[in-house]
């Protein structure tokens, strides 16, 4: 697992594995600032694709970004929201994968126990975890 740190720069930022000193990640001012016709992150969104930076680091981005950047408007909750519903979907599927390797799930009650997920019990939850991870990282 990875140790990262954001350095915050005056041209953009770097992310660094802090047990080796690799870098990880580099990001223009311009690149940071980006955001979609939703007003959600380019940026965290493209991250969280990463297979070696975590949710924290995100959250933390997402502070430099706010800090950097106090007139665009990025929706944070909308981004996150959808950040912690991959990670949450992805998470269904591991477990799922686990159960079907065992013969404990079809395929077809795969799909039926994943589509049931997506309800609005699941949306509060995911809400509420972003609300709190938000108010944690001062966002």
């Amino acid at each position: 697992m990875y140790k990262l740190k954001i350095i915050n720069e005056k041209d953009g930022v770097t992310i660094k594995n802090i047990r080796n000193g690799m870098e990880m990640y580099e990001a223009s001012n311009y690149d940071l600032e980006q955001i979609d016709e939703e007003n959600l992150s380019k940026m965290i969104l493209h991250l969280r694709e990463k297979s070696w930076i975590n949710t924290d680091t995100l959250y933390e981005l997402a502070k430099v970004i706010a800090l950097k950047f106090l007139n665009i408007f990025i929706d944070w909750n909308k981004t996150f929201f959808y950040v912690e519903k991959v990670n949450y979907l992805k998470f269904l599927d591991e477990v799922l994968q686990i159960k079907e390797e065992s013969k404990e799930l079809s395929t077809y009650e795969k799909l039926v126990y994943k589509n049931g997920e997506n309800n609005a019990v699941i949306e509060q939850y995911i809400e509420k975890i972003v609300k709190n991870k938000l108010c944690e990282f001062g966002l």
